[in-house]
């Protein structure tokens, strides 16, 4: 099978292109990584919450500070994904939200 890459005359597409597919890679690791992290975490405190026992109370300690460590890596997976995606913090009333503003066309 033959392949071939199309390369415009100033080569500033194919830039822009390579530069996309690098940021999904990238964006996509970082995803599994706070997936893969997220996911030790809850299986730790988990354990440590099952280990636990009025006479061994120290492991319920240890599970609550698990549990802790997950929803704070939880809230900066957020803070990430905002920071990414370009999303903005709007109010409505009382209620706050995080939106995507729309393209702008120029």
């Amino acid at each position: 099978m033959l392949i071939s890459h199309h390369t415009s005359s100033n080569g500033t597409n194919d830039d822009y292109h390579d530069m996309l597919k690098q940021k999904i890679k990238l964006a996509n690791f970082e995803d599994w990584i706070f997936l893969i992290v997220s996911i030790i975490l809850e299986l730790l405190s988990a354990a440590f919450d099952q280990a636990s026992s009025p006479s061994k109370s120290n492991y319920a300690l240890i599970g609550m500070l698990f549990a802790i460590v997950a929803v704070i890596s939880c809230i900066c997976e957020l803070i990430h994904k905002v920071k990414r995606e370009g999303a903005k913090l709007g109010r409505w009333g009382m209620l706050w939200w995080f939106y995507h503003p729309p393209p702008t066309i120029t």
